[in-house]
């Protein structure tokens, strides 16, 4: 359950205004939650409109000339331009260098790997391994697809305008520790130019690499029909999410669906290198035309016809050792797909091709989290009273989302009992108390944590897929 824990002191001095390159525009937060901090260093897009890019650091001393305009560093540039980008003083930005990431002041542990800077997205969030750009996509095929680890408070295809939009970033102090924010006030929804999307990534340093997370939303309106991720995806592992000789599949997702036998054929994707075999349940031609259904909140069952009545079985398992790590993720047609949002983090090896990650909001319509909606980000809270925050972090480099875990000496946030919604799970076939340690199913060493409590708000899912 979640305990009445917390309360928080924003420790920082009157905002300033960053030595300005071009003119930031105007913003008024208009919920509470929302942190600000002096010495903002803010992107300098040169006049230029768009999205779908990462943002550079440009440090103290260098001095920049692009389209006409000088800026002097420390500013944010995108990390594309059009080869005429100079540099009079100082090294230009390289995205394949650490150099051109944004620095903390502090490192964190996150899932087992030390970072100190990170590089920040236009579309929601921030890149730890390498600048990437991707959007509209759901949490573990966004950090999959970009080879990175990450974290997105609200990950979708986003616009920066220059002539109403900000994004900064700044080093705080929060409650007296180390902080860095990342703002993003006033994007717009790639497919509506008058919205306005306005959040933050709030990274707290309590030690060790133990850090705590503010996920703060603000204005968020205006969110097109055909924006974000098409769902419910249902996130299948390849290797202990399925059996040999059974039809049952292993998916927290099931939740979402339907009852009836459902098409699976829609915007079907693999994550991973696959076992030779392993696609056959599910893949003829290279196309999915599995077709499923429900059996449970956590399983599903697979079939060759529309009528759900020979079943699909599964007859080749991923092998981990030889190929690597294995997903799959099924979007059944449901008549009329949702579009949800990446709201969350999660980590992805290069080497295993394993995924672990956790997702706030995984397959909720966003436009059930607009402003004005009973379920509005802007009105929600996750281990806090402050409405417009989720608060989770990680211990030890392991995910933590209960309150109890989540507060360093009974204090962040200004947080009380949650009133969402929250579920927990991992790729086992049943669920536990939020503290309590299983099996994975095939995966005697694996790790099973699950929770469901069901109300109103946010629905988080933490997921252990690993494999041993």
């Amino acid at each position: 359950m979640w305990a009445a824990v917390f309360a928080t002191a924003l420790l920082v001095s009157t905002p300033t205004i960053a030595q300005a390159n071009t003119p930031v525009n105007s913003f008024t937060p208009q919920g509470t939650s929302w942190v600000d901090a002096p010495n903002k260093t803010y992107l300098e897009t040169f006049g230029d409109m768009g999205g779908d890019s990462s943002l550079l650091y440009v440090p103290t001393g260098t001095t920049c000339t692009y389209h006409g305009i000088t800026a002097h560093g420390p500013f944010l540039k995108r990390s594309y331009d059009d080869g005429t980008f100079t540099c009079s003083a100082g090294t230009p930005p390289d995205g394949s260098s650490r150099t051109s990431a944004v620095p903390f002041g502090f490192s964190v542990n996150f899932f087992g790997q030390n970072y100190s800077s990170a590089w920040p997205s236009i579309d929601g969030g921030i890149f730890f391994a390498n600048p990437d750009n991707w959007a509209g996509k759901t949490m573990p095929n966004l950090i999959s697809s970009s080879n990175s680890s990450a974290m997105f408070p609200f990950g979708t295809d986003l616009e920066f305008d220059p002539s109403i939009s900000n994004f900064w970033t700044a080093q705080t102090v929060i409650d007296s520790h180390a902080a860095i924010i990342f703002a993003w006030e006033h994007l717009l929804d790639a497919n509506n130019s008058s919205s306005n999307v306005s959040f933050q990534l709030v990274l707290i340093d309590l030690g060790s690499g133990d850090f705590n997370a503010y996920f703060n939303f603000d204005q968020i309106t205006g969110i097109a029909a055909n924006s974000g991720y098409p769902g419910p995806a249902l996130f299948i592992n390849l290797a202990n999410g399925v059996e040999v000789g059974s039809n049952i599949a292993q998916s927290l997702d099931a939740k979402y669906l339907n009852s009836g036998c459902l098409s699976a054929s829609n915007n079907s994707l693999w994550l991973g290198n696959l076992t030779s075999g392993v696609q056959d349940p599910f893949d003829t031609n290279n196309d999915p035309i599995a077709y499923l259904k429900k059996e449970s909140n956590s399983t599903v069952s697979l079939w060759t016809d529309s009528a759900c009545s020979s079943p699909l079985t599964v007859t080749t398992l991923q092998d981990v050792s030889q190929d690597s790590a294995a997903y799959v993720e099924l979007m059944p047609d449901l008549g009329q797909a949702v579009r949800s949002a990446a709201i969350g983090w999660g980590t992805f090896n290069s080497t295993t091709r394993v995924i672990d990650w956790t997702e706030i909001q995984r397959n909720v319509d966003l436009s059930t989290l607009v402003n004005g909606q009973p379920n509005a980000l802007v009105s929600q809270s996750l281990n806090t009273t402050v409405p417009g925050r989720y608060v989770i972090g990680q211990r030890s480099g392991q995910t933590v989302v209960e309150s109890s875990a989540v507060t360093p000496n009974g204090n962040n946030g200004g947080n009380s009992n949650s009133t969402n919604s929250t579920q927990t799970g991992s790729s086992s076939s049943t669920s536990a108390s939020l503290a309590q340690t299983g099996t994975d199913f095939k995966s005697p060493l694996g790790l099973a944590i699950g929770a469901f409590l069901f109300g109103i708000g946010a629905s988080l899912m933490k997921r252990f897929f690993k494999t041993r």
